[in-house]
C-alpha cells in the first residue's frame, strides 16, 4: 500500500517496491516516503502484476531471492516486455556488499543500478531520484518524439495519411508486389470543382468538405488500403493486391461514397462528387512509384475532361473525331420557292469548324452513315444550325444518316451545362455515349 504523507504527490517519484521481506519494505518506505509514491509488492509475480496495472511507476526496486518469481527472472521479463513503458523502466537491485556474482547476473539481466545491504539512506534517495528524473525524460523525450512522427505521417487537417508517408509506403508496397509478383493498384482522386465551391462558399466551409470527404474515403477503402491526401483537393489510395478489374471496383465504390451523401447538415445540403484515375503495377516491368502515380494522374485527367464524377482506368487510346468542315446541302425554306427559269437544285454550301486552320488544309469529314438515295442528298455530317434549319423544313429525314454524327458533336456542349447548372445528367450521358459507341461498332 502506498505510504501517506501530507506532501505534494504531483511532484513525487513513484517507485515500486518488489521484496518478499516485510521489514525491507519498511525500511525502503521510511527512507524515501518524504519523497516518493510508493507501491509494494511481497515477490516477483505481485510485482510484475502490479507494474503491469500502475503505469505511473518511475522506478522499481527489487530484492533477488524471492518466492514464485525471483528478482532475475523479474528484471528478465520486464526486459523482454513489448511494452516501451515497462521495458524501459529504472530497475535498482538490492544485493549484498561482497556479492559481486549477485551483481554481475542481475547486471547481465538488464538491472540499472544496485544498491547494498545494509541500505544508506542517503545513497538510495539520491539514486532514486536520479533515475527517476531520467525516466521521466526519457518519457518526454518519446512523447516528442512520436508527436513530430504523426505530424510528419499525417495530413494536420483530414487526419488521412500524408503525402510523405504515402511516397514512403508506396515504394515499400512496390517492392513487395516486385518480390512477390502481386497486384498493385495506385489510385488519385479529386474533388469535382472544388474552386467553384470555395468561391461559392469560403474557407470554412471548402475545408469541412475536405474533412467530409476524407471520412468517407477512409470510410469506404478496404483496411490494407492506404488512405492520403496528397495536394489541395487530392486524395490518393494504395491498394495491394488489387488487380485493374478490382481498382475499378474500388474506385467506382468511393466515387458513389461520395455522391450518395451531400455534405452539409440540416439547413444546407451541398452536392459533393469525385473523378478518380488508377494505374496498376505489373511486375517486371521496371515501373516506379513516380510512374504510377504519373499513369494515374493521367487517367484522372481524362475522368474530369470527361465531364467528372466518373473513374478512369486504362490510358485514353483514341479520342472521338471532331470533324473540321461540314458540307450540307440546304433547300430554300418552302415560302420562298424556285421561280420559273431558277434551278430548283438546293444550294450547297461548306460550314467550316472553328479550328482556325486555313481552308485547304481542313481534313477529309468523317462519314456516318449511307446517303439515301435520289440526287441531292446530304453526303457528309452536318453541323448544328444547318441541322436546325432542315429540322424547322421539315426535312428532318436527311439528318437520318447523320444522327450519331450531331449527337457526338453537342455532347461536350451538353455536359458543360450539366456540370455548370447542376442538371443531374450525367448518367443519361452516359447511357448516350455507351450508345453511341456500340452504334460505331455495329
Amino acid at each position: 500500500m502506498a505510504a501517506e504523507n501530507t506532501a505534494d504527490s504531483t511532484d513525487k517519484a513513484c517507485v515500486l517496491m518488489v521484496d518478499d521481506s516485510r521489514v525491507m519494505r519498511k525500511a525502503i518506505q521510511k527512507i524515501l516516503r518524504a519523497e516518493a509514491e510508493l507501491i509494494e509488492a511481497a515477490d516477483g509475480e505481485d510485482g510484475w502484476e502490479k507494474l503491469l496495472r500502475h503505469h505511473e511507476a518511475h522506478v522499481l526496486i527489487t530484492d533477488i531471492e524471492m518466492p514464485r518469481l525471483d528478482g532475475y527472472a523479474l528484471i528478465c521479463r520486464i526486459r523482454a516486455s513489448e511494452d516501451a513503458r515497462i521495458r524501459n523502466i529504472p530497475i535498482i537491485t538490492i544485493t549484498g556488499a561482497e556479492d559481486e556474482e549477485t551483481k554481475a547476473r542481475a547486471f547481465a539481466c538488464g538491472a540499472t543500478d544496485f544498491v547494498t545491504k545494509p541500505l544508506d539512506a542517503v545513497q538510495l534517495r539520491a539514486r532514486v531520484r536520479a533515475h527517476a528524473r531520467l525516466d521521466e525524460t526519457t518519457r518526454q523525450l518519446a512523447e516528442t518524439t512520436a508527436n513530430l512522427q504523426q505530424e510528419a505521417t499525417s495530413d494536420p487537417l483530414t487526419g488521412l495519411t500524408s503525402r510523405r508517408y504515402f511516397l514512403q509506403r508506396g515504394a515499400q508496397d512496390l517492392a513487395q508486389a516486385d518480390r512477390h509478383k502481386h497486384d498493385l493498384a495506385v489510385i488519385r482522386l479529386n474533388i469535382d470543382d472544388f474552386k467553384k465551391h470555395y468561391r461559392r462558399h469560403g474557407d470554412t466551409i471548402a475545408e469541412r468538405m475536405l474533412v467530409w470527404v476524407a471520412k468517407l474515403l477512409a470510410a469506404t477503402a478496404r483496411r490494407d488500403d492506404t488512405v492520403a491526401r496528397v495536394g489541395g483537393a487530392e486524395f490518393a489510395i494504395l491498394a495491394p493486391l488489387t488487380s485493374e478489374t478490382e481498382a475499378r471496383v474500388l474506385g467506382e465504390r468511393l466515387r458513389s461514397a461520395v455522391e450518395t451523401r451531400p455534405y452539409g447538415d440540416e439547413t444546407m445540403k451541398i452536392p459533393l462528387t469525385i473523378s478518380a484515375g488508377a494505374a496498376n503495377y505489373r511486375a517486371g516491368q521496371g515501373e516506379t512509384l513516380e510512374q504510377l502515380l504519373e499513369h494515374a494522374e493521367q487517367r484522372l485527367r481524362d475522368a474530369k475532361a470527361d465531364g467528372g464524377n466518373r473513374v478512369s482506368t486504362s490510358a485514353r487510346k483514341e479520342s472521338i473525331p471532331v470533324p473540321e468542315e461540314v458540307t450540307l446541302d440546304i433547300p430554300p425554306p418552302p415560302e420562298s420557292a424556285p421561280s420559273a427559269g431558277q434551278s430548283a437544285a438546293p444550294e450547297r454550301r461548306s460550314v467550316a469548324a472553328h479550328s482556325g486552320k486555313p481552308r485547304a488544309a481542313q481534313k477529309k469529314p468523317l462519314q456516318t452513315g449511307k446517303s439515301p438515295a435520289g440526287p441531292g442528298a446530304p453526303a457528309e455530317m452536318t453541323d448544328i444550325n444547318a441541322a436546325l434549319t432542315l429540322l424547322a423544313n421539315g426535312q428532318a429525314e436527311k439528318l437520318a444518316p447523320h444522327a450519331l454524327a450531331l449527337i457526338q458533336r453537342i455532347l461536350p456542349l451538353l455536359e458543360y451545362c450539366d456540370r455548370e447548372l447542376l442538371l443531374g445528367l450525367q448518367q443519361q450521358i452516359d447511357a448516350i455515349k455507351q450508345k453511341m459507341s456500340n452504334a460505331k461498332r455495329s
